[in-house]
């Protein structure tokens, strides 16, 4: 079950979901409408140096 990166919300059949980069996250109509995308994206990227810097690299 796929979920919105965002709020958590469960991605269903009547939802629209939009990918925010590669690796396969996902974000909610509703987020991308009231403009948290660009904050996934920095929360992702910041997610993605945190696992680096601990040599844990996905």
């Amino acid at each position: 079950m796929a979920y919105c990166f965002f709020c958590r919300k469960r991605k269903t059949s009547r939802s629209t979901f939009y990918k925010l980069d590669k690796d396969g996250h996902e974000i909610c109509q509703s987020c991308m409408r009231e403009g948290y995308a660009k904050s996934a994206l920095e929360i992702i990227e910041h997610n993605r140096k945190v696992d680096e810097s601990n040599g844990k690299v996905y």
